[in-house]
Parts: structure tokens; C-alpha cells; sequence
């Protein structure tokens, strides 16, 4: 679980961007979602990393991430079946995964699908 200067830090896709930034192409990695998932991308993108190689990369670039109906989205331009296979394992533990602080959580829909934990699904009355 992260804590909440890292909750409120953004310093996690200066790093992304730092490490995987070939991936991204000239706008570099910008994420349509909060840093709970990181370690999820972060993951993600270290096994492309290390099966995209050579001129294979030329031809490969993330195009977007973002959540949608509650869980992690990651479309690409090229890859193979293996990546996304990750990319849909990725899909699968947000699914598991507090979108804001990275605890086990669930999708719910209050009238907007989301994933969170038990904490981050109170209604801020309830605090």
C-alpha cells in the first residue's frame, strides 16, 4: 500500500519515463490514471522491455494508459501474443488493485466503476 506523499506524488511516471521512455514515442509516457496501478505498469513494461529488443522496437510503441470501467487499459502499436498476454494479465490485477493506493481492492460501481479498497470507497461524509 502507498502512502500518502505517495499518493500525491506524480515522480512515478518521471521514472517510467526515465526507464521505459523508448516505449512511448516523442510525447513519453502519460498515464489517464492514479498511481495505485504503478507497480502494475511498472511491471508490465520492464517484461516488454526485456522481450521487445533490437529493431522489433522501432515497430512497437504504448499508444495509452488508462482506466476504463474500473480497471487498467494499455493499448500498443505492434507486439506479439506474449505481450499481450501481459498487457491482459496487467488488465486482470487492476481489477484486484486500489486504483489510488495500491491495497487489494475491488471494482464497484457507484454510479462510476472503479476499483478501490475498503478505505477509498467511503463516501467522504463517512471520514
Amino acid at each position: 500500500m502507498l502512502t500518502e506523499n505517495q499518493i500525491k506524488s506524480n515522480d512515478w511516471t518521471a521514472e517510467i519515463n526515465d526507464r521505459f521512455g523508448w516505449m512511448f514515442g516523442r510525447g513519453g509516457f502519460h498515464a489517464e490514471c492514479q498511481g495505485g496501478w504503478r507497480h502494475i505498469l511498472h511491471g508490465l513494461f520492464a517484461k516488454i522491455d526485456r522481450h521487445v529488443q533490437g529493431e522489433e522496437r522501432e515497430d512497437f510503441q504504448i499508444t495509452q494508459v488508462k482506466e476504463k470501467y474500473g480497471t487498467l487499459r494499455v493499448h500498443v502499436c505492434g507486439g506479439d501474443d506474449e505481450v499481450y498476454a501481459w498487457i491482459d494479465d496487467a488488465e486482470m490485477e487492476s481489477g484486484m488493485t486500489c486504483e489510488i493506493c495500491a491495497a487489494p481492492g475491488t471494482t464497484v460501481n457507484d454510479g462510476w466503476m472503479m476499483t478501490r479498497c475498503r478505505r477509498h470507497t467511503r463516501k467522504s461524509g463517512d471520514q
